[in-house]
């Protein structure tokens, strides 16, 4: 089989995955399948930016790299970065994205990255896109987004849970810094509730949008990690289209609700210790003795003390025949949390009609009854849109032997024959202390016989 790579559009790396099965006469199947990354060129532009929205009129600073393949940085090549800003639009019984602003910045690489300054004129999602050639005038390209306060969303013309927005300033957090969150709202204005959860209900905050869009600062508590969930829920009303997809302002407002969340990782970086373990003597004849050097350190290089260290010897051979690795204690202690909540909206269940079909309902009929004139009135009530009502469930998370030869003699005794000596301790595991301290400078010092094996043992300590 033969795969011919043309192109690729968009330019971008494109993984292929390809897999082959065969049948004999008894119809047993044989499999076998690989994958095969394809590059689009043999240049890459990577793009970055300290923050993912900004404020209407500030700028947005792009900063720019190229490099090879293999990541080496490639300087004098020709880079084109444009924003561009779109806007919703109603065309053709659809609502379509239409370009509202374009910006393009031509620099060329070098060392260090480079810098390109685009202004945010309008409220928005702002897309930029970075491309270069390569020798062969094979285009990359790179994308990331940014977001500008102010700008629409596809209006809805029925009773249906919209989405809200969020977009945080950065995507890795510390414990105790505080995130800020873009809210980007369907419809204004809006009442809001922002519930921080973590198997359960851990914070509620009501709020009020007056704009498109508003800035929530969540603090990111140290107790929170290594992850908490933001979601935030609004309601309100919103205008009302036409059968041409036009906002029709005689229109009775419709009833509107608004959801979104989003999983604000926090780094277990403050959390993690540099474990290392290194035997004195490298290599020792088999049933021979050495000592691992055990040191613990802390995030920031400094020695730990009274730190618990477990320390294994195993042999590698035994822990090649399942590829065994012990797992990362962080990912153990620090897994990621779910919500623990479920949600209920009562607003969708609220069904429009169509506005144009609502008529004055006719005079009600006079009825006569003994000399007696009864009139019945029908009095039209304004409908309140019903809150939206949501129900939280919340759950809590929640040795060796020695080389002797033992013979037991025609009474019962045993007696040890020392003269000769056998290797008889071929164990896969030479050591297992599951509780070493390290001292006031963060080390430790194990003593280790090995076993007779003439083999490889791996150490390991967590």
């Amino acid at each position: 089989m033969k795969i011919d790579f043309e192109s690729v559009n968009p330019p971008r790396p494109y993984n292929v995955s390809a897999s082959a099965a065969v049948q004999d006469v008894n119809r047993q199947t044989w499999s076998s399948s690989t994958n095969l990354l394809v590059h689009p060129a043999d240049l890459y532009v990577g793009i970055k930016s300290s923050r993912t929205f900004v404020q209407k009129g500030e700028n947005i600073e792009i900063e720019s790299i190229v490099t090879d393949i293999d990541g080496k940085l490639i300087t004098n090549r020709d880079v084109e970065i444009k924003a561009r800003l779109k806007d919703w639009i109603f065309d053709k019984g659809e609502w379509k994205e239409e370009v509202l602003d374009e910006q393009t910045c031509n620099i060329k690489s070098s060392e260090n990255p480079m810098k390109c300054t685009f202004a945010a004129k309008q409220g928005g999602r702002y897309t930029i896109t970075a491309r270069v050639l390569d020798d062969k005038e094979r285009p990359n390209e790179s994308e990331l987004t940014i977001w500008v306060p102010g700008g629409k969303t596809p209006p809805k013309r029925n009773v249906e849970q919209e989405e809200a927005q969020i977009i945080p300033n950065k995507k890795d957090f510390q414990a105790g810094e505080t995130a800020e969150l873009l809210v980007i709202s369907p419809f204004v204005p809006a009442e809001g509730v922002l519930t921080l959860r973590r198997d359960g209900i851990v914070k509620t905050e009501r709020f009020s949008m007056k704009e498109s869009s508003t800035i929530l600062r969540v603090p990111l508590e140290e107790k929170y990690l290594p992850n908490v969930y933001a979601q935030i829920d609004l309601v309100g009303a919103s205008p009302r289209t036409n059968d041409a997809g036009e906002t029709d302002a005689k229109l009775a407002k419709r009833p509107a609700f608004a959801s979104g969340n989003i999983n604000l990782t926090i780094s277990t970086a403050s959390r993690k210790l540099t474990v290392s373990a290194e035997p004195q003597a490298k290599t020792i004849e088999p049933g021979g003795a050495t000592k691992i050097d055990v040191e613990v350190k802390d995030n920031a290089g400094e020695p730990v003390s009274n730190s618990e260290v477990a320390v294994v010897v195993v042999d590698e051979s035994v822990l090649a025949l399942t590829n065994y690795r012990i797992g990362n204690p962080l990912d153990v202690f620090y897994t990621q949390r779910g919500t623990g909540t479920t949600d209920y909206h009562s607003r969708k269940d609220v069904l429009l009609g169509n506005p144009e079909d609502v008529k004055p309902p006719p005079p009600p009929p006079t009825v006569i009854s003994g000399g007696v004139v009864n009139t019945r009135t029908m009095s039209s009530l304004p409908m309140s849109a019903p809150r939206a009502a949501m129900k939280s469930e919340m759950s809590a998370a929640d040795a060796s032997s020695d080389n002797e030869i033992i013979r037991v003699d025609e009474k019962g005794k045993q007696q040890i024959d020392e003269s000769i000596k056998q290797r008889t301790n071929f164990d896969a595991l030479a050591l297992f202390l599951p509780s070493v301290k390290t001292d006031s400078n963060g080390k430790a010092v194990v003593d280790v016989k090995l076993p007779d094996s003439l083999t490889r043992y791996r150490i390991m300590a967590v």
